[in-house]
């Protein structure tokens, strides 16, 4: 059995609004508070930017590290780069993590909280595994916010949430110990055409957490993405099996996690049909069941199936349509303009 003090909580992010990132206030002093509420014994580290405001913070170890800034990862139309956070996110967890002596760790999101044990249970209840693709020594649980089975109405690869990791320390340090990323260097001729550029355009662009997933799994195996939508049997079934075999994927109320008000109110993912893309528990279950324990049972009855089907008639299966209309749209701008472009 696992207890509290067998724990490290790694606290990441920043702690007030920052760098253009807009941030709900005193979650993060919640945050902390949530951990020492329902993890008393465990050790609390805070691993955030230099040049914040600390004042009131609790914590056990503060960890500051110099502001990687966003990464380049587009252009828009007239050029102008798109930033994302993919190595502030790594930069500030792996210093974290790599200050953790305890068996188990949690890397938790400084605009998140706690709001129960439920991963304890989720981590250890899930004995068996597969011989294939079997790369950590215990599972790891992660939320099923953005592990998604769907986008754009289509099944996707490699789409794990980058939100929450809980597991053995070794192996929350794997998923996470990764390469930065380097800026995406502009191409000439699609911003001469007037056209956002970005790795596979005119195809959807890949998403922020398949990115990041993708380094976590080139470390074992060769796999790549074109775009978002890229995707074949063979990959398919090792992403199966990959996430059956070495994870555990919930909703955040069956792990205990809250998501803050930034996740609950406005965004497309405080509504059902938002969420219709995430794996559900019970379909990881499924997974499990597959690649792990034949045997094992997955409790989910008519009225649970229902629950998960019916937002994805309009949250998936019409939103299919919506992406392959808009897509061919996005494709004929693309030629017209390559066309204009060719014809000078």
């Amino acid at each position: 059995m696992i207890s509290s003090k067998d724990i490290t909580v790694v606290v990441q992010g920043p702690v007030h609004a920052f760098a253009g990132r807009p941030q709900e206030e005193g979650i993060t002093q919640r945050c902390l508070a949530s951990v020492r509420r329902f993890l008393p014994e465990a050790r609390l580290v805070l691993s955030t930017w230099e040049g914040q405001e600390l004042e009131g913070l609790d914590h056990d170890e503060l960890v500051l590290s110099p502001d990687p800034g966003g990464n380049i990862v587009s252009y828009k139309r007239d050029g102008t780069p798109r930033r994302l956070n993919h190595n502030r996110q790594i930069v500030s967890t792996m210093a974290g993590l790599r200050r953790v002596t305890t068996p188990y760790a949690m890397k938790l999101r400084s605009d998140n909280a706690l709001s129960g044990c439920g991963f304890f249970d989720l981590q250890q209840r899930y004995r068996r595994r597969g011989a294939d693709l079997r790369w950590f020594g215990e599972r790891v649980v992660l939320t099923n916010t953005f592990t998604r089975k769907y986008a754009k109405g289509c099944r996707v690869l490699f789409h794990a949430s980058d939100f929450f990791a809980f597991g053995r320390t070794e192996d929350v340090l794997e998923l996470w110990d990764l390469p930065l990323f380097q800026d995406l260097e502009p191409d000439a001729s699609f911003l001469s055409m007037s056209q956002p550029y970005y790795p596979g355009a005119p195809e959807f662009e890949r998403d922020a957490t398949q990115d990041i997933f993708l380094r976590f799994v080139n470390k074992h195996m060769s796999a790549s993405l074109e775009h978002l939508l890229d995707n074949d049997e063979r990959r398919m079934r090792e992403w199966e099996q990959l996430l059956a075999n070495n994870f555990v994927v919930a909703e955040p109320e069956r792990i205990g996690l809250h998501l803050g008000a930034k996740f609950l109110q406005k965004v497309r993912i405080a509504k059902r049909t938002g969420r219709a893309g995430f794996y559900t528990y019970p379909e990881w279950q499924y997974l499990y069941q597959r690649y792990c324990d034949p045997e094992f049972r997955v409790a989910e009855d008519i009225s649970d199936k229902l629950k998960r089907l019916l937002p994805r008639i309009y949250g998936v299966w019409l939103k299919r349509l919506n992406a392959s209309f808009s897509l061919r749209k996005r494709k004929l701008a693309y030629r017209n303009a390559r066309n204009v472009y060719a014809g000078r």
